[in-house]
């Protein structure tokens, strides 16, 4: 079973997500290694800020168990920080990372 089956809500971000091609999203935390994680650690990259805005808007995620939180960087601001190295995320769209165990390095 892959996170997206574990977590309807999860699915639904999914959904959304893939109105907005240019974004990238990425999974990290606890989420990749607890069966029973306190959240659920979304990362989104974007070169385009009025997607992010749009996302937003739609924050419909977080009032579920566990709850989604979403950091969002541009795509050198991760170059910079190594966020997805750092993390070990695992990437979530395009869906072929996520049951493939793809990392962040």
């Amino acid at each position: 079973m892959d996170m997206i089956d574990r977590w309807p809500h999860l699915r639904a971000l999914h959904r959304q997500l893939s109105k907005y091609p240019s974004v990238e999203a990425w999974i990290f935390g606890s989420a990749l290694v607890s069966p029973i994680p306190k959240d659920i650690d979304v990362l989104l990259m974007y070169s385009n800020r009025d997607d992010i805005k749009a996302l937003r808007e739609a924050d419909y995620w977080g009032d579920y168990v566990p709850p989604i939180h979403i950091i969002a960087m541009t795509h050198s601001e991760e170059m910079h920080y190594r966020f997805k190295t750092v993390t070990r995320a695992v990437r979530l769209l395009p869906a072929t990372g996520l049951q493939a165990g793809r990392t962040g390095t």
